[in-house]
Parts: C-alpha cells; structure tokens; sequence
C-alpha cells in the first residue's frame, strides 16, 4: 500500500483578529493590496487614486481606476451587509461616474446579492456591480492568507474586460476640437460634450479624467457652472478655488461668489456643433481610447 501524502486543513480566522477597526486597519490594508482584489475580479490592473474619497456626506473608501482610465469604487466593510452600505453603493456609484463598484464584504446576505444581481441585470451595461467576500484561512500555524469570492457579478464581465463597451472606442478628436475652440469667456459641460459625441456624461469624465491637466480641459465645467471636481486634482495635492480661480481669469473666465462660471458664456452641444461646422479650426490634440 501505498504511502498518502500528509494535508493540512484549511482553518478560518477571525477576521476581527487580523483587522480590528474597518477604517484604521481593513481599508488601508485593502488600499495596498489592490492586485489581490484584481486578480479575483479578473482584471489587469486596478491602481489606487484615493482613500476616503468624500461624496456628498459620505466618504468612499477607496477610489480606483482600471489600466485604461475606468473608475472603480470600492465600498468595504467587517460585518454583514446591511440596507445602510448597499444605499452608499448606489450613491458613489453615481458620485464618481463608476464603471464599476465592488462591494467587499465577510457576508453578503441573499437579499443584499439578488439585489445586486438585479442592478446588473437592469442597468444599462455602463456601471458594473460586484458582491466581493473575503475571509481569511490557514493551515495549522502558518501565516493567515486572505481568500475573495466573487458572488455577485455582471453577466459576461469577463468578455466586457476584454472586448471593452464600444463606446469606449470613440474618437474623442471632435470633443478637444470643440473644447479648442472655445474663447474668450467661454465654457462648456460635460454634459454638453457627452451630447455632442454622442455618448454618456460618464464616458466624457472617465476619458478627460487622464487628461484633467490638458490646457484644454480648464474650460469643462459641471452644467450649473461650477467646477468639475476633477479639473487638476492629485490626490496628494488638490487645487484650492483660488489656484483654479487665477487660471480661469486668464483665460476670461470670471467667477462668482459661488464658484460658478457666467451662464450666458455657457457654450451647449448646439452652440459646439455649429461653431465646428463654420470655421477651419487649427489642429487640434485628438485621442482615441
């Protein structure tokens, strides 16, 4: 008879053990180890851009983007899912124009997973939601290991990785040509743009977010007029009003006590389109993503 080789069993650990405090000790460790979370998600990469990212009254945990510019909202926390965490989904989700929002959790209860199972079964293939559980295992006395299990996801998420929405494809030339020809005191939304490439308000602000320094982009505003959260922001040094304010002075653009740009200098898709159709622009920075 043969000799049979000697397995360990795989034992659970608390994960209150590992981390005792959800702010001070999961999320940081989650903020760097993003390339664990990636893998179990089946994506290439995942970079971290902030920590605590404020949205509204709420602050995000971690804000993330994929290799090709993609927003990534990552919502964590150490106790079973709850209505509270699943309405801040929803929220960030529309704060930052995600393209996708992962949901790290020790348990997601059944009707928290059918309820994301229906949003990815109903929105418009845009926004991607995932139920993500972690736990932590080990074999007799080695080091703890974190394991993820994905629970909830979007159908075909792995094909949508590789091939990309289409609208992802666009040519975007004709946006910094408008966003070009813009003078004087002029400015646009990204709305505007979203309007007049045909395509979503969220494509726009995922696609200029890799390009929020382009001279260009100072000009993009949200459609009230008030500054586009993302115009020249790092995560370690955000610009103050008064550094965005004496750059859009010199280009003409004058604010008001609100922080909002002249309405009547409001450039809309109509205005874009016409001013492209009358006049020979000079070459203008394209990109195509």
């Amino acid at each position: 008879m043969n000799d049979q080789p000697e397995l360990g069993a795989l034992s659970p650990v608390n994960l209150r053990t590992i981390w005792a405090n959800e702010a001070t000790d999961f999320t940081p460790w989650l903020a760097g180890n993003l390339e664990l979370l990636a893998e179990a998600l089946g994506i290439g990469g995942l970079t971290l851009l902030e920590q605590e990212h404020r949205v509204g009254s709420f602050c995000l945990d971690l804000l993330a983007q994929l290799d090709d510019g993609r927003i990534v909202a990552i919502e964590n926390q150490l106790e079973r899912s709850d209505h509270t965490h699943l309405g801040q989904c929803l929220t960030y989700a529309a704060g930052v124009g995600a393209y996708a929002i992962v949901w790290v959790l020790p348990a997601l209860a059944s009707e928290h997973r059918a309820a994301l199972d229906w949003l990815n079964e109903h929105t418009d293939g845009e926004v991607h939601f995932f139920g993500v559980e972690i736990a932590v295992v080990q074999i007799g006395a080695s080091l703890p290991a974190p394991v993820f299990n994905i629970v909830s996801r979007p159908n075909d998420w792995q094909k949508s990785v590789r091939t990309r929405n289409s609208t992802a494809f666009r040519d975007w030339s004709r946006g910094y040509k408008a966003l070009g020809s813009l003078r004087d005191a002029e400015w646009t939304s990204i709305h505007a743009l979203a309007e007049l490439l045909g395509t979503s308000p969220g494509w726009v602000g995922r696609h200029f977010y890799n390009r929020r320094h382009d001279p260009e982009t100072i000009r993009m505003f949200m459609d009230d007029g008030s500054i586009w959260k993302w115009m020249r922001h790092d995560a370690d040094s955000p610009p103050s009003a008064g550094q965005l304010r004496d750059e859009l002075a010199n280009l003409g653009i004058v604010l008001d006590d609100n922080d909002r740009a002249d309405p009547s200098d409001f450039m809309d898709s109509s205005a874009l389109a016409a001013r492209l159709a009358s006049e020979e622009l000079p070459p203008a920075q394209t990109g195509v993503e």
